[in-house]
């Protein structure tokens, strides 16, 4: 199993906020593993919406506090410079390999796209976007679900 892990958005705002329906596996898989989370600007504009949705529960204060924090220095999310066109090229790739056999949106083939051009293992709480990784051959985890 791959050493780098890219965790998808559905796996970090579960991650930064325990009531989300995937909280609990996630919490408990990231406490067995530790990993070291691979971190562009996909995930960055996706999970700060993501989390900013959730502004009327009580856990956004510190869902939000806890992902500014892990994005400074120090934490598990390793900034990782991104090809933005090529990222998008290679997300295109696999929607035409595998069209009319994928079930997610062209944001979580962005996100499939992304651990491949890391060479990491993909982690996901999508059933959809862990479907589309095993047509694509990729390494992955589905956590929750």
């Amino acid at each position: 199993m791959s050493s780098v892990v890219y965790a998808d958005s559905s796996v970090l705002v579960a991650w930064f906020w325990p009531a989300d329906v995937n909280g609990k596996a996630v919490n408990k898989w990231m406490l067995q593993r530790s990993p070291t989370l691979v971190y562009n600007a996909v995930h960055r504009l996706e999970v700060r919406h993501n989390l900013r949705q959730i502004k009327k529960s009580s856990y956004y204060a510190a869902a939000w506090h806890a992902l500014r924090s892990a994005e400074g220095s120090g934490s598990r999310l390793r900034g990782y410079p991104v090809d933005l066109l090529g990222l998008l090229q290679r997300a295109d790739q696999i929607s035409a390999q595998f069209q009319g056999q994928l079930e997610c949106g062209a944001i979580d083939l962005i996100h499939l796209a992304g651990a491949i051009e890391a060479g990491a293992l993909f982690v996901t709480c999508d059933a959809a976007q862990a479907a589309a990784a095993r047509l694509a051959n990729t390494e992955h985890v589905m956590i929750g679900g």
